[in-house]
């Protein structure tokens, strides 16, 4: 058997298992840049991927040699607006992922108390009651041919989990 300093891994959620694994502890101190000390934190925390859909023309998104589009991912904490009258502050994450006409998309992940069972695979459909309005407002602020596209959300079972450290 050989002997290893490092292992590199990317098991997504199912990271905490190999950590397990490798004998690794579930529990740490975390030293913040202030200097505090923030102890006997967990390891890994669940996050639930909010998603939602969208119908849209399906010939909307196509590159000119009729590929398939590409996933558009977006960070920001620029203020954007709903329906041109409410400011929606924050809008994190992937906001269009598959082909039309139906376009999945997800944002601003609400972290989960607990573990996740995760074999099957989850999906699932929580997300907060504002998460329409900030992932439509957030496509509205990205490109505005999606102005006005909250009246063709749908709630969809396609959101997922993930595991952070």
């Amino acid at each position: 058997m050989s002997r290893r300093e490092q292992v590199v891994i990317a098991p997504g959620p199912w990271a905490q298992r190999f950590w397990a694994m490798l004998g690794l502890p579930m529990r740490i101190d975390i030293h913040t840049p202030s200097g505090d000390i923030a102890r006997d934190q967990p390891m890994w925390t669940y996050w639930n991927l909010q998603e939602g859909e969208i119908t849209v023309d399906p010939l909307m998104f196509d590159t000119a040699d009729g590929g398939a589009p590409p996933v558009i991912h977006l960070d920001t904490d620029a203020p954007s607006l709903h329906g041109r009258r409410r400011l929606i502050r924050r809008a994190v994450g992937d906001l269009l992922q598959a082909r039309p006409p139906r376009r999945p998309g997800g944002a601003s992940p609400l972290t989960v108390d607990g573990d996740v069972e995760l074999d099957p695979y989850p999906s699932t459909t929580n997300v907060d009651d504002s998460f329409p309005d900030m992932w439509c407002a957030a496509l509205s602020h990205a490109m505005s041919r999606f102005e006005g596209c909250r009246k063709l959300y749908k709630q969809a079972r396609s959101g997922a989990s993930a595991r952070f450290a």
